[in-house]
C-alpha cells in the first residue's frame, strides 16, 4: 500500500491535553485514521507516556498486525521504511536511546521515565505531578503498564524482524522559544481580530489581552502547564470556560506544537470524528487482509458523510500529496466559511496552508 503522505506525519493531535476526555475507541479510530496514509508517523515522548489512549494502541491487536505487514513490506525497499519518530529538541538523547537492540533486556521508555523526567512534570493523563504520582499505588502501576506495553510493541517488532521501530527526530531549539513564539503569537492574534465587528471575536481579544499581559509581566512561566496555570488567577474569574479552552486550543497547544515541526513536515492538528471512523475502517482491511481499495473509493465515500466541509487554503504541491486529494475535496465542498479556530491558526503560523476538511472548528491536515 502506497501512502498518500510521502512524508512523516506529526500527530499533534494526539497531544496529550487533546486526549484526556477520549474514549479507548475513540483514540484508537484517531490513531488509526493519522496512521493510515501516511509514510511514517512522528510523536513527542509525552504523547507516548502521557496520552491517555496511546497503551491501547500499543495492545490493539490490529494495530500490531498493521504495523506488521507495514514494516515487513517495507524491508529491503528504498525510502520505503515506517517509523514512529520521536521528536526531541538539543540532542536531548542520543539516537539510539529507544533502540531494542541496545538496551540488552532493559525498557528504554521506563528509563526515559527515571532518567529524563523531573519530580515537577505534570501528567495530564494522570492529573498529577511525577512527584505525586510516585506516592500513589494505583497511578504508579498504572504507569509502570503504560511504559512495559510500548517496551512490548516496539519489542514485537524487532524480535521478529530486528527492525527499530521508534527513531529519534532531532530539531534545535533555544531555551526560551516556546515563550518567545507564544508571546508573538498572541500579538499578532490580537492584531487581527481586535477590532473586528464580532462579538464572539471581540470577548475572546479581551481574555486574550488580559492572558497577554499576564505572561509578559511574568519571565519564568516556560512550560505548557504553567501556561495554563496564568487563567487561575483572579482576572480570568468571570471568563467564559469556553474562550479559555479556545485560547488554550487556539494558541497554547497551536504553538507547543508547532515546536516539534520543521518547515515542509505535514501534521495533523484535529481529526474529524467521521472521517477517523471511515479511515479505521479502511485501516482494519489493510492490517487484516493486507489489502485496500483504490484511494479513489476512499474519497467518494465523502458523499456518505452528513456534516459540511470546510476547504481553506488549499496548497497545491503536485511533487507532494495534494492534486488529486484537491479535486476530490473541492468536489465535494459545501461550505467554504472558515471557522474562528482557522482564521486563529492562520495568524498563528502564517507560513501554513491547511489541507482540508474540517467540521465546525476543527483542523484537520496542515503542511508548514
Amino acid at each position: 500500500m502506497k501512502a498518500l503522505f510521502r512524508k512523516n506525519l506529526y500527530l499533534a493531535d494526539s497531544d496529550s491535553t487533546s486526549c484526556i476526555n477520549l474514549s479507548k475507541d475513540a483514540y484508537i479510530k484517531k490513531f488509526k485514521s493519522g496512521v493510515l496514509l501516511a509514510k511514517s508517523i512522528g510523536m513527542n515522548p509525552n504523547m507516548l507516556i502521557d496520552s491517555n489512549g496511546f497503551e491501547f494502541v500499543t495492545q490493539n491487536l490490529i494495530i500490531n498486525q498493521f504495523f506488521d505487514k507495514k514494516v515487513k513490506n517495507s524491508l529491503g525497499i528504498e525510502d520505503e521504511h515506517f517509523h514512529i519518530y520521536i521528536h526531541i529538541f538539543n540532542n536531548f538523547l542520543e539516537d539510539s536511546y529507544f533502540n531494542i537492540s541496545d538496551n540488552k533486556n532493559v525498557n528504554p521508555f521506563s528509563r526515559y521515565y527515571h532518567e529524563k523526567i523531573t519530580d515537577n512534570f505534570f501528567f495530564s493523563s494522570y492529573n498529577v505531578t511525577k512527584k505525586e504520582l510516585e506516592n500513589d499505588y494505583v497511578l504508579k502501576t498504572q504507569l509502570e503498564n503504560r511504559l512495559k506495553y510500548l517496551y512490548f510493541f516496539s519489542k514485537n517488532i524487532y524480535d521478529k524482524y530486528g527492525y527499530e521501530l521508534f527513531q529519534i527526530k532531532n530539531q534545535q531549539e533555544d531555551t526560551n522559544q516556546f515563550r518567545i513564539s507564544l508571546l508573538e503569537n498572541t500579538s499578532i492574534t490580537l492584531k487581527n481580530i481586535k477590532y473586528e465587528a464580532n462579538l464572539d471575536l471581540y470577548s475572546y481579544a479581551v481574555a486574550l489581552e488580559h492572558y497577554h499581559r499576564k505572561i509578559s509581566d511574568n519571565n519564568t512561566i516556560l512550560t505548557r502547564s504553567a501556561f495554563y496555570k496564568v487563567f487561575e488567577a483572579e482576572e480570568f474569574k468571570n471568563t467564559s470556560s469556553l474562550i479559555i479552552e479556545k485560547i488554550k486550543t487556539d494558541l497554547i497547544n497551536i504553538t507547543y506544537n508547532s515546536r516539534f515541526v520543521e518547515k515542509g513536515d505535514i501534521f495533523r492538528f484535529q481529526s474529524v470524528e467521521l472521517v477517523d471512523q471511515m479511515y479505521s475502517q479502511y485501516f482494519d482491511s489493510y492490517a487484516q487482509n493486507g489489502k485496500m481499495n483504490r484511494l479513489a473509493n476512499l474519497y467518494n465515500l465523502y458523499d456518505k458523510l452528513q456534516s459540511q466541509f470546510e476547504i481553506f487554503n488549499l496548497i497545491m504541491n503536485p511533487h507532494e500529496i495534494l492534486n488529486y486529494v484537491a479535486e476530490k475535496l473541492l468536489d465535494k465542498a459545501t461550505d467554504k466559511g472558515v471557522g474562528i479556530s482557522q482564521r486563529i491558526a492562520n495568524y498563528v503560523i502564517p507560513k501554513t496552508g491547511f489541507l482540508g476538511i474540517s467540521e465546525s472548528k476543527k483542523l484537520l491536515i496542515g503542511i508548514k
